[in-house]
Parts: structure tokens; C-alpha cells; sequence
């Protein structure tokens, strides 16, 4: 089975990030790996979503005006995996 990625972004939204990561877990598909971009949230999502057991990559922005200036991170992120 082809290795596939799942993104997901967030800002600000802790519950949903992590009920979207406890979504994943329950996946029938043995090849992933979960990235997940914080843009610079200041609700605790980057700790919370650390501590749900995900073997991740989080990335924060920092004063971002988009996930598009993103692009180049996450290209640069999926290059590393």
C-alpha cells in the first residue's frame, strides 16, 4: 500500500484538531502519517495536540496572514519525510 499524508491544519481550534485526530486513528489503512499545522494558535492546540499520541510534525507560523504562505513549509516538510 502506497504511504499516504494527511494534513491538517489548524488555528485556534483544539477541539477540533483533536476530534479530527481521534478520527484518524480509527482509519483501516496501515500506511500513514499525519502532519498537522498550527497557525500560531494561542488556545493550547500545538501542546494538545502533541500529547494525543500522534507520531507528527507540527509546525507553527507565526503573525501568518493564510495557510497559503504555508505552501512552501509543508513542500519543505513532505520533502523531510
Amino acid at each position: 500500500m502506497p504511504k499516504v499524508f494527511i494534513i491538517i491544519l489548524n488555528w485556534n481550534g483544539k477541539d477540533d484538531t483533536l476530534t479530527c485526530l481521534d478520527s484518524v486513528q480509527k482509519l483501516n489503512y496501515p500506511n500513514y502519517h499525519v502532519i498537522v499545522v498550527d497557525n500560531g494558535s494561542t488556545d493550547g492546540s500545538a501542546d494538545a495536540g502533541i500529547m494525543s499520541g500522534f507520531d507528527m510534525h507540527l509546525s507553527m507560523g507565526q503573525s501568518m496572514s493564510g495557510f497559503s504562505i504555508m505552501t512552501p513549509l509543508l513542500s519543505r516538510i513532505l520533502w523531510m519525510c
